[in-house]
């Protein structure tokens, strides 16, 4: 029986990293059923119980060494993991994880991940380092690649994959429904979901410029909006903030409008995101999710990255949510070409799914030597 670790953005939350792991999960068993995996999480016992996992503390550092001595790969991934917007923490964390592993010399992979934007010497020092001498590296766009060539990381051993989001299954439909019922909204009717987060570029200016956009253009084309957080902790509170400012439009021009407050899985949320018409998000995930026709919003590169292997419009930051002409416009056309988007979506989606199931092959043949 094989067995691997895998650490990542895990245990807190997020469903798009969620998302990753429960694809992950699901792919290597495919592979081998019985394959024994142990996963780094911030909520052990939750990720044990739902993903039926061995699953210790991330910040447990005897533990993670023991499994590691134990295992036939360590996985870093998937995910935006190495990176410093959010401060020097991410990289120095799954650096050294990646750094111990080597130490204990353990075959070690990079398994999907989006890189950067690496802005400090530290971060990139740490990449350059860690980075070097690995059994494999993928990533999940070409922006990664570039990234990592530019640190000098040897070309040979880095392959542009895809998210592996892209091949987890999705909850039955009905499931969906009654989560979409439940909100109020009827699943019957059109609906736009919106996945924001907070940011530090958001201010009041923008919120009521992108409120007042898609509360009139909603109405005009007879669409419910059902208001999306990815990670309660962080996203509920701005949702909440966002219907406000819907609510003070006239009353007799809001449409039906709901925050999606339970709770989901990544199966779940997979459904829903699929019953949707289309969808503006921040949260990369939000536009990966069964791909239909969508805006992302680009407070980081990977918005911009994935957008761009699919041919989504995108509003290149959070700033452009003011410039009231432009959102108006992006929202218009693809309300109205919906059927244009998914003709070029369905042309993209095989061959985006076969690199995804690349990572979890290139996985298996690290394990099998």
């Amino acid at each position: 029986m094989s067995k691997i670790v895998i650490s990542g953005y895990y245990g807190y939350g997020n469903l798009g990293d969620e998302a990753i792991l429960a694809s992950m999960v699901d792919s290597f068993r495919y592979f081998e059923p019985n394959i024994h995996i142990t996963v780094l999480s911030g909520n052990p016992r939750w990720t044990h119980d739902f993903y039926r996992v061995n699953s210790i503390y991330r910040w447990n550092l005897f533990d993670i060494t023991k499994a590691f001595k134990n295992a036939d790969l360590f996985i870093s991934g998937g995910g935006g993991l190495f990176q410093d917007v959010t401060g020097p923490g991410s990289s120095i964390y799954y650096g050294g994880l990646v750094t111990l592993a080597k130490k204990l010399k353990i075959p070690t992979m990079i398994f999907a991940q989006g890189i950067g934007p690496l802005n400090g010497i530290l971060s990139k020092n740490i990449v350059k380092r860690s980075f070097n001498n690995l059994t494999a590296i993928t990533v999940r766009d070409e922006a990664s690649s570039e990234e990592l060539v530019n640190l000098g990381i040897d070309t040979n051993n880095i392959n542009i994959t895809a998210d592996p989001a892209l091949i987890l299954s999705s909850a039955d439909r009905d499931v969906a429904r009654a989560i979409i019922a439940h909100t109020s909204l009827d699943p019957d009717s059109p609906v736009i979901g919106i996945a924001l987060r907070p940011w530090q570029t958001w201010y009041e200016r923008q919120l009521k410029s992108f409120s007042s956009i898609i509360t009139q253009l909603a109405y005009k084309y007879s669409i419910q909006l059902l208001l999306i957080p990815f990670q309660m902790s962080t996203d509920l509170w701005f949702a909440e903030e966002l219907l406000r400012s819907i609510f003070c439009r006239p009353k007799s021009h809001i449409p039906p409008v709901a925050i999606l407050k339970q709770t989901l899985n990544p199966y779940e949320m997979m459904s829903v995101i699929k019953e949707m018409q289309m969808v503006i998000g921040m949260r990369l995930h939000s536009i990966i999710m069964n791909l239909i026709p969508a805006i992302g919003i680009v407070y980081d590169p990977k918005i911009y990255n994935f957008s761009q292997i699919v041919g989504y419009p995108c509003l290149p930051s959070v700033t452009a949510l003011q410039e009231v002409d432009v959102l108006t416009d992006t929202i218009n056309t693809v309300w109205n070409n919906q059927n244009l988007y998914k003709r070029q979506l369905n042309s993209t989606i095989f061959s985006l799914k076969q690199s995804a199931w690349k990572n979890v092959e290139i996985a298996m043949q690290i394990i099998e030597k």
